[in-house]
């Protein structure tokens, strides 16, 4: 497909990125305020989870709603919590895309809020807010068996109307093969979508992660602790597509590197809006630099199968878990990762990357962000706006001015540090020097291959074309120009030229 791009040369100017809002703060010890945090589109509508908070008995759990209004934030109807003790309500979260619909995983559920046998097959529940209050959407979906953590992963469409749960000790498959099961809301309630994706394996663990793309159609799925030819816990993703209410996989199983990575695990996949681009880690990956380091790829569907877009991703540091939350932008171009164990302040002060794919390469976005003191935890969730400019971090070990571990969540504006289409593909070749008398030379990136080269004069009549990288212009009147360059790839881009 051949795209062509005009635009002038403007000099581009640096900036880090800027906090948006106060710091959302924990307000009790150990509750792990911003432990699972999922915000609306546009990033003005942000629910933050405490999965061991006690506002309705012990690690009962809850969620908070909030919303961005001016330069504050303000909380947004009731707090949401579990309905018992032990529930741990919260162990995930997900918000529709206009921030009007919550799904809330409560891990340790029991369906009798009063039975303390343990059984806790787990549930989840969604609300929507009328204007006023959160309303429960329907009834609750419960988990099918004892301790089957039903709820430890969710995720929703972007319209609030379907939703995927994981219950990674479920036994079909054998004991803690998982499960997978998606509800469509239909007749005033959660109705099954499709059949349930199961492992194949005790000990599989599906379901640890399921990630949904925006329409719904596309379903990821992490069993972190999948055998791949008798290696223990290599880890796996099984992307699926819903084709007439039946899931079925699309693409090959993208699988981890070796023994013990975990790969997919709860906090190790994301998912572009269309769902055609996914994000992996793996915290437990070792290179040479040290154990568990830290490990992310991204992978896009091309040509039937999954294909790595860029290059690795590896942590920098011994034990920092690199990939322990991963966030991807709706068009899959923009990347966050957080290393949660970093040193940098001292064990677990965590740190936050951004990257953007720039002509297939993942560059570094603004400035690194790491934690404010050893044990913030930061990154301990991570997630965008569809845009990639807004980047909600959470840190679930950040203390309060008391020097007491609450947890914090804070918003940060990337919008002056994201490149846009035009000025990267501005990056594709320089032209030298410019303005120019006599010679000119055309200098491509690395990446890109020189096919042939078209000067054109004001009024778009064609004055020159070459199939050489070193023009002799001295026959062209003195004026502005513009050079169109193709390359073998079928990229043409253009850039002005002055003659004088």
């Amino acid at each position: 497909m051949k795209i062509s791009f005009l635009f002038l040369l403007i000099p581009i100017l640096s900036f880090s990125q800027v906090q948006v809002g106060q710091t959302l703060l924990g307000d009790t010890p150990s509750n792990q305020f911003g432990s699972n945090i999922s915000m609306s589109s546009d990033g003005t509508v942000l629910a933050v989870s405490e999965e061991f908070s006690d506002s309705n008995g012990t690690n009962a759990g809850s969620v908070t709603v909030f919303t961005l209004q001016g330069d504050t934030w303000v909380q947004l109807g009731q707090e949401l919590i579990g309905e018992g003790p032990l529930d741990r309500s919260g162990s995930a979260v997900s918000i529709s895309s206009d921030g009007s619909i919550i799904a809330i995983g409560a891990r340790n559920n029991d369906l009798d809020p009063n039975d303390n046998t343990g059984s806790r097959p787990g549930h989840a529940r969604i609300y929507e807010f009328d204007g006023n209050s959160w309303i429960q959407k329907g009834a609750d979906i419960d988990g099918e068996g004892n301790i089957n953590e039903f709820g430890v992963s969710l995720s929703i469409s972007s319209d609030g109307s379907r939703v995927a749960v994981g219950a990674p000790f479920h036994d079909t498959g054998g004991q803690n093969s998982g499960r997978v099961r998606v509800f469509d809301f239909e007749a005033g309630d959660w109705m099954t979508e499709g059949q349930p994706i199961d492992g194949v394996a005790p000990n599989d663990d599906l379901g640890r992660k399921v990630v949904l793309s925006g329409n719904g159609s596309i379903m990821a799925v992490g069993s972190p602790l999948f055998d791949v030819n008798g290696v223990s816990a290599v880890g796996r993703v099984q992307m699926f597509e819903n084709q007439n209410g039946t899931w079925i996989q699309i693409g090959s199983d993208i699988v981890g590197e070796a023994l013990l990575d975990f790969w997919g695990d709860q906090g190790g996949i994301s998912l572009s809006e269309d769902g055609s681009v996914v994000a992996i880690s793996s915290t437990n990956f070792d290179s040479a630099v040290g154990d568990s380091v830290g490990l992310v790829r991204v992978f896009n569907f091309n040509g039937g199968d999954w294909q790595q877009v860029g290059q690795d991703l590896i942590g920098n540091q011994e034990q920092e878990e690199l990939g322990f939350s991963i966030a991807l932008s709706a068009d899959g171009n923009i990347l966050a990762t957080a290393a949660v164990f970093n040193d940098f302040l001292g064990f677990g002060t965590g740190r936050v990357e951004v990257y953007q794919n720039i002509n297939n390469t993942w560059e570094t976005v603004g400035n690194t962000i790491y934690g404010e003191e050893e044990g913030d935890v930061a990154g301990s969730s991570l997630e965008f706006a569809a845009n990639g400019n807004l980047l909600a971090i959470g840190s679930l070990g950040a203390q309060n001015t008391s020097d007491v571990a609450v947890g914090n969540v804070r918003l940060y504006d990337y919008s002056d540090e994201i490149l846009s289409t035009e000025e990267i593909d501005h990056q594709l070749f320089s032209v030298f020097p410019n303005p120019a008398s006599t010679m000119v030379t055309i200098q491509l990136n690395a990446s890109e291959n020189f096919k042939k080269v078209y000067i054109y004069n004001v009024v778009g009549q064609l004055v020159m074309n070459a199939q050489t990288v070193q023009l002799d212009v001295s026959s062209l009147d003195n004026g502005i120009y513009f050079l169109e360059i193709e390359t073998t790839e079928g990229k043409i881009t253009s850039e002005k030229l002055i003659i004088k």
